[in-house]
Formats: C-alpha cells, sequence, structure tokens
C-alpha cells in the first residue's frame, strides 16, 4: 500500500494501518435469534431451497441480484426483489450510472457449511 507522505504526517498511526489485514468477514449465517438465555445466535437460513429468494441489496448502489433467505426480505426493506427507491435507510442512488448486471441470474439454493449452518447460496 502507497502512503502518501503528506498524509501521514497529518496522522502518522496511518502507517499502522499498511500492516493490518482488512479482509472482512462473511458471518456464518445471515439469520440470528434470540435462543433460551435471551443470546443473538446465528440460526439456519434456509431448510430447503424454497426457503431462499433471488433479490437485491440495495443498501448500496449496483447492487446486482443474488441469492437471499427470505426471511431476510421480511425483516430488511432494503433487501428485495422490487423496489421503488423510497425505503429509509437504502442507498439514494438517483444520481449514480451503474454498468448493468451481466451475471447470470443466480438460481436460489440451500446449502451446508462448514461451521454447520445451512445456508441460501
Amino acid at each position: 500500500m502507497n502512503l502518501d507522505p503528506a498524509r501521514v504526517a497529518l496522522c502518522p498511526g496511518a502507517i499502522d494501518c499498511t500492516m493490518v489485514n482488512c479482509i472482512r468477514a462473511e458471518p456464518p449465517s445471515r439469520i440470528v435469534a434470540e435462543n433460551t438465555a435471551g443470546e443473538c445466535v446465528f440460526i439456519d437460513e434456509c431448510s430447503t431451497a424454497d426457503d431462499c429468494v433471488v433479490a437485491t441489496d440495495h443498501h448500496w448502489c449496483c447492487s446486482c441480484p443474488e441469492v437471499f433467505p427470505a426471511a431476510l426480505l421480511a425483516s430488511d426493506p432494503c433487501v428485495s426483489v422490487t423496489y421503488v427507491g423510497s425505503e429509509a435507510g437504502c442507498a439514494d442512488c438517483t444520481a449514480v450510472d451503474c454498468a448493468p448486471c451481466t451475471a447470470i441470474h443466480p438460481v436460489p439454493a440451500c446449502a451446508d457449511t462448514t461451521a454447520g449452518y445451512r445456508t441460501c447460496r
């Protein structure tokens, strides 16, 4: 990583960032529930492919359709099959010129993960 020396002078601690691995870890599941002890725990996203849908995450501009657990659509208005652009908290992409999505339309599937959860893929 190249850091501009003038910027590092303004924030000397920035040089430490070059040693940080900033890879974002994916959660083992996108669905959580409260267990009997009152704790939030990850749970299976699906039991069959019917529990998965193709939708778009409108938290970000230029998102393309991908597979999500159907339960997520019920709790997050920014992840939807159809989108009218007025949901609070979603990205305002009215001034963004996005390239068309070129990926093949995904087919929902439910699969076991190495973490022991069934997730939509």
